[in-house]
């Protein structure tokens, strides 16, 4: 589905769901959302539909991961284990739901994995990739306190490639080095303090992407209601520019792009292109 279909399907979807609220309040007497405090019974009732609204409306949502890989072990609650694997792997690929997690760099070889008050969470290495995963369906976001998880890897690591994909939840890095990464959010976050990559995605739906670092390749932003956020310590003649803002508004370091009707480009003849598109909501590029 195209980015702004989806943006105004969900926007659509706000105002149903909250006006469908305000009527419905006087008769139901205080009682709330029927299906809160129901438990799994009406969890497993519930339609693909009502999973939807539900992310609209977090406190009586759900989220449902992907499925659990055969021959991996599964952690919740409390834990800290090491992740196998005969040697370093080349990539990356983290996708959680209602976690938080931080990526760290450590002194040894080895890659550890500490959690708190997990949800079901699977790590392990296939195939030259580490992957990380919420699994499992109907995970509840509320009434299960703070779900966070820490992974270490060794320091000086540069990936392949590096994906990092939040339904809700937030992924954090203090440092990511990588030859090409992908984020993308729904109605979470992605937070980088010092990224090196040698090309950048970066899609939001509803929630946030903000980093600082150098990125010596293409780069393609897309926000729909969200905000993207990039500080780059390097010259903005670095890239060539395709801006397009719908209803949102883009800054390309102090020039603003706002409600404009067609694309609007600049070339600077550079290698790298530099594509940035928002429905609704904002991209804002610095540069040193």
């Amino acid at each position: 589905m195209r980015k702004g279909v989806k943006v105004a399907l969900i926007a659509a979807g706000i105002c149903i769901v909250s006006g469908g609220i305000l009527m419905g309040a006087g008769a139901a007497g205080g009682a709330g959302f029927a299906r809160q405090g129901d438990g799994g019974r009406m969890a497993e009732e519930w339609s693909e539909t009502d999973s939807f609204f539900a992310k609209l409306f977090p406190g009586s949502g759900y989220y449902s991961g992907r499925e659990a890989e055969d021959g991996y072990p599964v952690y919740d609650g409390d834990f800290e284990t090491q992740i196998e694997s005969a040697a370093l792997p080349l990539c990356l690929d983290a996708e959680l739901g209602g976690h938080t997690l931080e990526i760290l760099e450590g002194d040894g070889q080895e890659i550890f994995l500490e959690g708190s008050n997990c949800d079901r969470i699977q790590c392990y290495v296939r195939k030259d990739t580490l992957y990380v995963r919420d699994v499992g369906k109907w995970k509840k976001y509320l009434k299960t306190g703070k779900r966070e998880l820490k992974l270490t890897v060794p320091a000086g690591t540069r990936w392949e490639s590096a994906k990092l994909e939040v339904d809700m939840g937030l992924i954090r890095a203090e440092r990511l080095e990588a030859d090409e990464t992908s984020l993308s959010t729904d109605m979470g976050s992605v937070e980088i303090g010092d990224l090196r990559t040698g090309g950048l995605e970066a899609e939001t739906n509803m929630g946030s992407i903000e980093l600082s670092g150098r990125v010596e390749g293409d780069v393609s932003v897309e926000t729909g209601m969200g905000s993207v956020g990039l500080w780059l310590s390097q010259p903005k003649e670095d890239f060539n520019y395709t801006v397009s803002a719908e209803m949102g508004e883009v800054n390309l370091d102090g020039e603003d792009f706002d409600g404009l009707s067609r694309e609007k480009s600049i070339e600077n003849g550079a290698d790298w292109e530099m594509e940035l598109s928002t429905s609704m909501g904002s991209i804002d590029i610095s540069f040193d």
